[in-house]
């Protein structure tokens, strides 16, 4: 059986600290309460996501692991703005993770079924069905009431396919 070995880089603008190809986060100089060499122990969000607190300058700076690896071990030539996980959230290895444009991203995560619901929802009140989608992350856009699923589906599809970019 072959040995993997695990490959180490410095986290840029954290000459304290090194991520490894494996998705692990490292300390590479001595502090209080830690020593050299020590792995830290990721947090993880209610999404799966793991994050780590890196100390610069007497403060803390919450970091995802995926983009600490991905931006140390993926090539982005293209600058693509978001690191999508082709497994788990928690699975942070380089070869689990690409650069995607947010519609990249986006159709990746409806072609596998990885969205929570399809985008559309029954307004009660309205008795109608409302679509929305999130262009950039944490920017949700209402496309409007329909007074049927399938009108707000397709709503919702028109307005993803005609997003820019599709890496």
């Amino acid at each position: 059986m072959e040995q993997v070995t695990e490959q180490w880089k410095v986290i840029v603008g954290f000459p304290d600290y090194e991520v490894s190809d494996l998705g692990r986060v490292r300390r590479i100089s001595p502090a209080r309460g830690t020593g050299v060499g020590k792995v830290l122990q990721p947090g993880t969000k209610k999404d799966g996501r793991l994050l780590v607190a890196l100390r610069k300058d007497g403060n803390h700076h919450t970091k995802a692991v995926h983009v600490l690896v991905a931006k140390a071990f993926i090539p982005n030539p293209q600058n693509l703005p978001e690191v999508n996980h082709l497994g788990p959230l928690s699975d942070c290895r380089a070869v689990r993770l690409e650069w995607r444009s947010r519609k990249g991203n986006i159709l990746h995560a409806m072609q596998n079924n990885l969205c929570k619901g399809d985008g559309v929802y029954f307004i009660k009140r309205d008795k109608k069905w409302e679509a929305r989608y999130s262009p950039t992350p944490g920017n949700e856009v209402r496309l409007g009431h329909f007074f049927t699923k399938e009108d707000a589906l397709t709503a919702r599809k028109n307005a993803i396919d005609t997003m820019p970019e599709v890496l």
